[in-house]
């Protein structure tokens, strides 16, 4: 535990105090230079999480987020916009508008093609399904040992406000038809879906702040360079500490621009879990039934993870089809981990936050391959146990990146060689610059990798604080 200077200690935990703002000279211009015992960069859950743990822990926290709000509440989830439950297809249809192609191309065998980012406050975190199940065993990075794994989920599961997801009519008759399946837990407290600013309702978020660059003395980032989105202003940021939360391809490219991590592996061992996906039409329900969500957990006997919820994003549906009658599956599985799979940055292009857009060098093995062919077969068997295939929703294979889930770009292990960051998300040869986020998981995982994400950045805040 390294504590902090001092400047939040006397604040009233988990209310950060408005930071300190001055005007020094730099140049012939004058810049606002923000102090604060922790800068965080991006809002999404994982910066939602630390930014909560680290101001309840008593520290003055500024987080730095460049996307735009689409909700009154900053960073709320999506879901909680009270057309959202009324009308299903809004929201499938919002999130397809905000999900931006990450990737400026390379050879089709070789790309990760449907990779996505989004330029809205709170990222991923006010888009995601809320579907957070545990790593199992097998996928855990061995570092932390299995008990504190559990602490942490726990924790981290408190502030998602994990729950398991409500059994009505259809969710009886999906667990029922498909051995294995169980209710899914979701961040959902009955009233709201968690969002970032769910997890952290009191911390302040600056909006439209790109973090375009980190400024480097010796071990130490001594600030960071910034741009209001809104007005082109630049603005310095200075801190104690510094955690980078800003997903598993700006993250990344943000060290690269910066010149940080040098001779570590930033942006290897890019790791997907291949998705197999098909659709099947359920039967009637009555009004008020809720949609059900429901989960096939890995196991020795089950190589992938299974997700069941009445979601029709990325697929058309026919005209007059209930789409709250339509249930989708979707298939993961693990691959091999391979240093050759990875982002390739350049100065040019950018995206619209100024950092540089990746190309991505992704290739399966053979072994990939038979394991992309297993879960092909294994979704369609699930599908045939509950229901008939809607016309449009046959099963089939995505493309690498539809998962959203980018993993190993900024890996957390033992030594400077294979990994980014040690153990508590602190990157190698530096002694106040953390790392945040799914990019941080090293191991092979067919599971969603979110609350895997937030109990390493509990660990991280815990470590700081």
């Amino acid at each position: 535990m390294r504590g902090f200077a001092g400047r939040g200690r006397a604040r009233r935990s988990g209310i950060r105090r408005a930071a300190r703002t001055l005007t020094p000279r730099v140049g012939r211009q004058r810049k606002p230079v923000t102090d604060a015992d922790v800068a965080i960069v991006g809002f999404g859950i994982i910066g939602a999480v630390l930014a909560r743990c680290l101001a309840d822990r008593g520290a003055a926290v500024v987080v730095l987020d460049a996307g735009s709000p689409m909700t009154s509440r900053a960073g709320s989830h999506l879901r909680n916009l009270p057309i959202s439950p009324a009308d299903p297809g809004y929201l499938n249809d919002l999130v397809s508008v905000h999900l931006r192609r990450a990737t400026v191309g390379s050879a089709p065998t070789s790309a990760m093609a449907a990779a996505r980012t989004t330029n809205l406050l709170g990222g991923m975190g006010v888009l995601w399904n809320c579907v957070v199940p545990r790593l199992v065993t097998q996928e855990r990075w061995p570092g932390i040992a299995d008990g504190e794994w559990d602490r942490l989920h726990r924790r981290a599961e408190d502030l998602l406000r994990v729950a398991p997801s409500p059994t009505g009519q259809r969710q009886s008759s999906v667990i029922s038809a498909l051995g294995g399946a169980e209710p899914a837990p979701i961040a959902f407290d009955g009233l709201q879906w968690t969002g970032p600013a769910e997890i952290a309702p009191d911390v302040e978020v600056v909006p439209h702040r790109a973090v375009r660059k980190l400024i480097r003395r010796g071990d130490r980032v001594i600030a960071a360079e910034t741009v209001d989105i809104a007005t082109s202003k630049p603005h310095t940021v200075t801190a104690d500490n510094f955690v980078i939360a800003a997903g598993g391809l700006r993250t990344p490219a943000l060290l690269w621009t910066s010149g940080i991590g040098r001779g570590l592996p930033v942006g290897h061992y890019l790791t997907d879990h291949p998705l197999s996906y098909a659709q099947v039409m359920l039967d009637d329900f009555p009004a008020g039934d809720p949609d059900p969500v429901a989960i096939v957990p890995m196991s020795d006997d089950h190589p992938f993870h299974g997700v069941l919820l009445t979601d029709s994003h990325g697929s058309p549906l026919l005209e007059g089809i209930d789409e709250r009658r339509v249930l989708s599956l979707y298939w993961y599985t693990a691959t091999e981990q391979r240093r050759d799979n990875r982002l390739v940055f350049t100065e040019a292009p950018t995206d619209l936050f100024g950092l540089p857009r990746p190309t991505f060098e992704y290739t399966f093995t053979a072994h990939d391959e038979a394991k992309r062919a297993d879960t092909l077969a294994a979704v369609t068997a699930a599908g045939k146990q509950i229901g008939a295939f809607v016309p449009t929703g046959k099963p089939r294979r995505l493309t690498a990146g539809n998962s959203m889930h980018v993993m190993g770009t900024t890996r957390i292990g033992t030594d400077g060689i294979d990994s980014v960051t040690d153990g508590y998300g602190l990157v190698w040869g530096m002694e106040n610059l953390y790392l945040g986020g799914t990019g941080l998981i090293p191991t092979a995982t067919a599971t969603n990798p979110t609350l895997a994400a937030a109990a390493i950045a509990v660990r991280t805040a815990e470590h700081l604080g």
